[in-house]
């Protein structure tokens, strides 16, 4: 194989989306256990970590109510999907319950965001603008390490922008056509915007109607 045929090799590797994914996923994590605020990385400036911030805390409150069924109004300040997502891994951890979440919500949407960008430029583009406005720009990645609502939220939406993909997708000169389930995954994802971020529903609302009517 000569230098040439190896340095193909060694890019399309690179640009192979379980690289990409991997490659973001080992980023998070590093930065989600360097960042000052999170919990018991500095008892001295942030003794609760962000658990002491108001919208983190809020979460916390509304999430070690959920597991005990209690809906009692004062305990629930924001809509209750991210917490209720958060309860389920506090019997694991009292203080990294949203790590997955927030994980597996920046690798779905670094996902779609690759997966749609394939459709008008090449691979190397997309993987490029994602890791440059996203991975590499400190102000806006650690917004997916702190606990936001927000987080969940652009990955169902980005739900909804791979069933553009998939509803517009051509392959061979014919239009590739959503299955029964995959239009059930992208609605479901786009109905949960509402009890994650009301607000951001109309963003989804906008992006079904697109793929009912995908001319």
């Amino acid at each position: 194989m000569d230098k040439q045929s190896r340095f193909g090799t060694m890019i399309r590797f690179f640009l192979d989306l379980r690289f990409v994914l991997a490659f973001i996923a080992i980023a998070y994590i590093a930065a989600y256990f360097a960042f000052p605020a999170t919990p018991g990385n500095s008892p001295d400036t942030y003794p609760l970590g962000w658990w002491g911030w108001f919208d983190q805390g809020k979460y916390l409150l509304s999430a070690n109510a959920l597991i005990k069924l209690d809906f009692a109004p004062h305990k629930h300040f924001y809509p209750p999907l991210y917490p209720a997502i958060g309860a389920i891994f506090l019997k694991w951890s009292t203080g990294h319950m949203f790590f997955a979440v927030n994980l597996l919500s920046l690798l779905w949407l670094a996902f779609t965001f690759i997966r749609f960008s394939d459709r008008y430029i090449p691979r190397y583009g997309g993987v490029f603008l994602f890791l440059a406005t996203i991975v590499f720009n400190p102000s806006i990645f650690e917004n997916f390490v702190i606990p936001w609502t927000s987080t969940l939220s652009s990955a169902l939406i980005a739900s909804g922008i791979l069933g553009s993909v998939w509803m517009h997708g051509v392959k061979s000169g014919a239009r590739v056509k959503l299955s029964a389930v995959r239009v059930f995954f992208v609605a479901t994802c786009l109905g949960l915007l509402v009890p994650t971020r009301p607000l951001d529903a109309v963003v989804g609302g906008v992006i079904g109607l697109s793929l009912l009517n995908p001319a």
